[in-house]
């Protein structure tokens, strides 16, 4: 720069750093889909901004919202949700971005045996139900006489007499555990005679079956 007497001044010259606009990059939710009762892993990757860049985050379940940006959230009911995270950088710059998560309900189940007045020895079939939960559900059985199986259809015989409670768990593939029962009696064998009498010329002959009593 020159005045009007002739003389010439120089500024000296400064860097500024601009930063890329912040964004929220991606959302990310584990485990998705989910069931209710459990907790879900929340966090948010941004890029760009100012430093340093805090993370509010609304549930879309009606739940307060929270801060952080990676968090935990679980939500009561099954449902679709959609959570949306809001970033903001030191300079008060926002940036937003969502993702949909998909709540089922808690798993359940049911157990049921086969065979009705089974007797000692006897093979009887176990069957679980199960219904809602995440994935397919695995299942052990304590059979009530220090004998264990596993599957959600089982076979088991008793060897002695009585009242047994066959317990059932079974656990989803986000380790959620469902419990149930089934009381089986165990009757003993006995002989019945059935009536039926065959005849010759020098002897009676009596036929006996099996049945229980």
């Amino acid at each position: 720069m020159r005045d009007s007497a002739g003389i010439t001044a120089t500024s000296s010259s400064h860097s500024v750093a601009v930063a890329a606009r912040l964004q929220v990059s991606s959302v990310h939710a584990v485990p998705n889909p989910s069931e209710a009762g459990y907790s879900i892993s929340l966090s948010a990757t941004t890029s760009g901004g100012v430093s340093p860049v805090s993370c509010n985050w609304n549930f879309g379940d009606g739940s307060p919202p929270s801060s952080g940006c990676s968090i935990t959230h679980v939500y009561a009911n099954p449902a679709n949700y959609t959570v949306t995270v809001t970033a903001t950088d030191n300079l008060g710059v926002t940036a937003t971005n969502s993702t949909t998560i998909t709540v089922s309900p808690k798993l359940t189940v049911a157990a049921t045996a086969t065979t009705p007045n089974p007797v000692v020895g006897q093979s009887l079939t176990f069957t679980a139900t199960t219904n809602n939960g995440v994935g397919v559900a695995t299942c052990g059985w304590n059979f009530g006489d220090g004998a264990t199986g596993t599957g959600c259809t089982a076979t088991h015989a008793y060897s002695a007499q009585g009242t047994f409670t066959a317990k059932l768990i079974a656990t989803d593939t986000l380790s959620v555990t469902a419990t149930a029962s089934v009381t089986v009696n165990i009757y003993e064998p006995h002989l019945q005679f059935d009536g039926n009498i065959q005849r010759n010329r020098n002897s009676r002959r009596f036929r006996w079956q099996d049945s229980v009593i």
